[in-house]
């Protein structure tokens, strides 16, 4: 079911979004970005109603119809703490949600002497992808970030 939804911003502004009613509210949030330029996870939207928008509930579960008018409200970039968790231990980083994982690896190498290219972060059981924005995996204060190590082979022998 395609949506064509009107996203009106405080400053008066409004975009025309055509969405699927399957997609989530990130996912909107995401096509709206690129029509603003508002990062996502800056945004906040809501009904006319002043019903809030959740990021992981599909655009269907919100009972959004064509023509419906969102308000976009814009947040401050934000700041906390969360954890990285490596084998057994966790660690505390204060990170801000416009670092992006990269920036992530670099304070979890200095702090655990492991380099960037010998671990991966995952989020949820998702990887994290370098070029993202913490704020694009919808972390909470105190959540937990998974840290792998990668795998070195080459016995390079005959298999066994």
């Amino acid at each position: 079911m395609s949506l064509c939804l009107k996203v009106k911003m405080i400053t008066g502004m409004e975009h025309t979004v055509k969405a699927e009613g399957h997609i989530t509210v990130m996912e909107l949030k995401k096509l709206i970005a690129q029509k603003t330029g508002v990062q996502a996870y800056l945004q906040r939207l809501a009904t006319k109603d002043g019903e809030l928008l959740l990021n992981r509930k599909l655009l269907s579960q919100h009972k959004l119809k064509t023509g419906d008018v969102l308000l976009l409200l814009v947040e401050q970039d934000q700041s906390m703490d969360i954890l990285v968790r490596k084998d057994v231990h966790a660690n505390s980083y204060h990170i801000q949600l416009s670092q992006t994982v990269a920036e992530l690896k670099k304070m979890v190498q200095e702090k655990e002497r492991v380099s960037v290219n010998q671990f991966w972060l995952q989020f949820e059981g998702k990887p994290m992808d370098d070029n993202d924005h913490l704020g694009d995996y919808d972390l909470s204060p105190l959540c937990t970030i998974q840290m792998n190590l990668r795998l070195r082979g080459g016995g390079g022998g005959k298999g066994y």
